[in-house]
């Protein structure tokens, strides 16, 4: 099984990734050092950016070689890739912004990552990206050892759910509008 851990940049996708690969025993590959590997990153003075298109396209060769594994990174909703399994991970916008404030991101940077949160950014994209299982967990408050678990036990069949994650109620309370305009 091919299983992708994907979401907002801070959601705990690196180190979910390593407790799973240490709970199952498979290897664990990095989207972003495969973006590097593939030549698919322009680094530009302040940001760098990503070519997709080559990126996936190199993804797919190397995912096709392989059978059980677990690869990660923010861009694997992006695009449409070998896997049997999406893990999209959550976490409280609050917290969400906490993790990245402490990482030294940039306001802006930060700004356009909780609102990529709050709107299901990643989940909506893995739903139009893939036709396998795609399940959300809400990291907020857990460790990556906790996380790791509950991905294994829904892999092993132990559970058949993980969590669904809304932040409608908060957004609401932000901004004293409903999301959909309700």
């Amino acid at each position: 099984m091919r299983v992708l851990i994907t979401g907002t940049p801070g959601t705990g996708k690196t180190l979910i990734a390593e407790e799973l690969g240490k709970l199952t025993g498979w290897d664990v590959l990095h989207i972003s050092e495969i973006a590097e590997e593939a030549s698919a990153v322009r680094h530009e003075e302040e940001e760098s950016t990503v070519d997709v298109a080559r990126l996936f396209s190199y993804l797919g060769l190397v995912l096709k070689k392989k059978k059980n594994l677990i690869f990660e990174g923010h861009l694997g909703c992006e695009a449409p890739c070998p896997a049997e399994l999406v893990v999209v991970l959550r976490t409280h916008p609050e917290e969400l912004e906490k993790r990245m404030e402490k990482r030294g991101y940039y306001r802006e940077k930060i700004d356009e990552n909780v609102m990529a949160e709050l709107l299901d950014y990643c989940y909506q994209l893995a739903e139009k990206n893939f036709s396998c299982d795609i399940l959300e967990l809400d990291t907020t408050g857990r460790t990556p050892k906790t996380c790791a678990e509950k991905i294994f036990a829904y892999i092993n069949g132990s559970i058949d759910a993980l969590d669904k994650v809304s932040w409608e109620n908060y957004l609401e309370r932000k901004t004293g509008r409903h999301p959909r305009g309700e």
